[in-house]
């Protein structure tokens, strides 16, 4: 069995931006299942390539209110604390009342569909179910990422007239 690649991401921030709302919808078996989904960006200034850069750092939430085993889900009930209780620069006014966040255990994943005119739309993305406020004395910012891939082949780059670009 082959083990599964490593994808892991670390945040820590200020809360810059909460965007999330609750629905529901029926699953198979005709119940309603709620969920909570949207976006956070965290603020995070980080040194790249020898300059201080302030970076806002999108993250994708999503969880429904009960696990498959119709268990409360943890993961909602931290993405809900943010909704309800945590308090972004956007809604603070500034940074300085605005809370401090940490991501442990987020990944990069690839999100892919298509659109209404048929064309596959895909990007990459980072998310995270769990979102934990920190002190502010205690916040270092940073964003970490780390993965683990295999390339399976390689070919010539192409322009769009299917000629090779000598790369």
């Amino acid at each position: 069995m082959l083990r599964q690649a490593e994808n892991s991401c670390y945040i820590e921030g200020i809360l810059s931006e909460v965007d999330l709302d609750t629905g529901s919808f029926d699953n198979d078996e005709g119940n309603k299942t709620e969920y909570i989904k949207g976006t956070i960006k965290i603020k995070v200034a980080q040194e790249i390539n020898n300059e201080l850069k302030d970076l806002d750092i999108p993250i994708s939430l999503y969880a429904t209110k009960y696990t498959k085993k119709n268990t409360p889900n943890p993961a909602y009930e931290s993405i809900s604390n943010v909704m309800n209780n945590f308090t972004s620069i956007a809604a603070a006014g500034g940074e300085e009342d605005a809370d401090r966040v940490r991501i442990t255990r987020g990944e990069i994943t690839q999100n892919e569909y298509y659109n209404q005119n048929g064309g596959l739309v895909s990007f990459p993305r980072i998310r995270a179910s769990f979102i934990t406020k920190i002190k502010k004395s205690e916040c270092k910012p940073k964003a970490t990422f780390n993965t683990e891939m295999c390339v399976l082949s390689k070919d010539y780059e192409t322009d769009n007239e299917d000629v090779e670009t000598g790369r």
